[in-house]
């Protein structure tokens, strides 16, 4: 994903953010819940509560946002894209921040976006599929 530029870089970190209607990652705990709600309630007494007519929204969509943060070392920039050229521009970088020298740095964001084709089970545009209906409190 990263493209090779002649900078050096580490990468800092990567975060994946799934559609918000995507896998339910609380799926097990949720039927564990009921589990445990159906044996508690083993007589014949029924204690109240609420009826959700969805229990939940997620709809299985596979569209992620994939984002990786890089630091670009931009004064060790090298010309030549070979194996021993970029160990000893590492070995430099190293050598550097070791002695506590000032080593200039870029912080870089790659974001891959998804095609709206990767978006599953629910429309995009337009009123959401089964969705709750949203009331409106106005203060007068």
């Amino acid at each position: 994903m990263i493209q090779f530029d002649g900078t050096p870089w580490i990468l800092m970190g990567r975060k994946v953010l799934s559609c918000h209607q995507g896998p339910d990652l609380d799926k097990a705990a949720k039927i564990k819940r009921k589990k445990e709600r159906e044996a508690k309630n083993d007589h014949d007494c029924h204690s109240k509560h609420r009826h959700l007519a969805q229990d939940t929204k997620k709809m299985d969509c596979t569209a992620k946002i994939q984002v990786r943060h890089a630091v670009k070392f931009t004064q060790f920039k090298i010309l030549e894209d070979t194996e021993f050229k970029r160990r000893k521009a590492a070995r430099t970088i190293k050598e550097t921040l070791l002695k506590g020298g000032i080593v200039e740095t870029q912080s870089v964001y790659y974001i891959r976006f998804p095609d709206e084709n990767c978006h599953k089970n629910h429309p995009v545009i337009g009123p959401v599929g089964r969705a709750r209906t949203c009331i409106y409190r106005y203060s007068v």
